[in-house]
């Protein structure tokens, strides 16, 4: 029986990768205000529910060894109650040996405009970025895919993991 992970042509138990370490980046973003710069509090009013659940799913990820002997590291930034280090991420991204994720989680439709500035950053990097969240769905349809590299799965379609391998 197959994975709920792996389709017919793929397997988890493929050979390794050519990475050590599987630095996953999991980023709440903030939003702009009318002047259109980030908005970011001084302290964390109401922390991110997304950004704590997806960081609990992917801890279980690695506590049960998906990945086998895989290094997981996993960091999680709030923006709108702290600075976000984009620099120092791509930097992480540059490292020998190790494959840098970047997760936009919990993203809402006025969130997107920055969660969308933000991937493009990351991407032009070269780094693998996942935008997520209950608006993304059809914030997304406005954009122009063949344009922008978006692309997001149909409802109930299942996600492959060979992007990270």
């Amino acid at each position: 029986m197959l994975s709920p992970l792996t389709s017919e042509h793929e397997s988890i138990t493929e050979p390794a990768p050519e990475f050590k370490k599987f630095r996953i980046v999991l980023i709440k973003p903030s939003k702009y205000d009318d002047d259109g710069y980030v908005i970011r509090f001084w302290k964390g009013v109401l922390p991110s529910n997304t950004l704590n659940v997806l960081h609990g799913l992917t801890e279980a990820v690695k506590s049960n060894r998906v990945f086998g002997d895989l290094r997981i590291e996993i960091v999680t930034f709030d923006e709108t109650a702290e600075r976000l280090p984009v620099s120092k991420i791509i930097r992480w991204s540059r490292r020998p040996a190790t494959k840098l994720v970047v997760g936009l989680v919990g993203v809402q439709t006025n969130q997107f405009p920055r969660a969308f500035d933000l991937a493009r950053q990351f991407r032009a990097a070269g780094i693998d970025v996942i935008i997520g969240g209950f608006h993304t769905s059809g914030t997304i349809n406005m954009l122009h895919a063949e344009r922008s590299g978006a692309r997001h799965p149909g409802f109930g379609q299942r996600i492959h993991l060979d992007r990270i391998r």
